[in-house]
């Protein structure tokens, strides 16, 4: 997915989530807000030349270009373009902090949380005997805005 797509697929999650009375509010993205949505391919990634790969970003991959001279750093991009979709609020206690996130990360974890199950096994494995199981395919993001939209009509009609 690259930040034209995810500007795309936030501006239909928008109404959705007004819909199903996510916390926060949504607000048109500016300069610099922050993006948690990740797995970008290759040619959407930040490039930045490094003299040497084991200086730079964490989380960064490193190649040298046929070139020869300098290592290229690529990493995730971690803000939105402006004009995306995206919600927000306060929060904390003591020194509540403003988070944000885009609207299509927020109505994928919203749609993933209601579709999942967790079942209690006996073994003992990693999650301390706990399975997630998916009630519904949730492949794409076709499947995904139309689980959300399943979620606010069944909202709808319980109100």
């Amino acid at each position: 997915m690259n930040l034209r797509i995810l500007k795309k697929l936030s501006k239909r999650a928008a109404p959705i989530l007004k819909v199903l009375k996510s916390h926060g509010e949504i607000f048109i993205a500016d300069d610099e807000c922050y993006t948690s949505s990740t797995r970008h391919d290759q040619k959407h990634m930040e490039r930045h030349a490094a003299r040497y790969p084991t200086w730079g970003l964490r989380g960064a991959r490193y190649y040298m270009p046929r070139h020869g001279l300098r290592h290229v750093a690529l990493w995730q991009p971690s803000n939105v373009w402006p004009g995306t979709a995206m919600i927000g609020a306060k929060c904390g206690y003591e020194e509540p902090e403003w988070e944000e996130e885009d609207a299509w990360s927020a109505l994928r974890s919203n749609v993933y949380s209601h579709f999942t199950d967790i079942i209690h096994t006996p073994s003992a494995d990693d999650f301390g005997g706990y399975e997630f199981r998916r009630t519904r395919k949730l492949n794409s993001p076709t499947q995904i805005l139309k689980a959300a939209q399943d979620i606010a009509i069944a909202k709808g009609m319980q109100s």
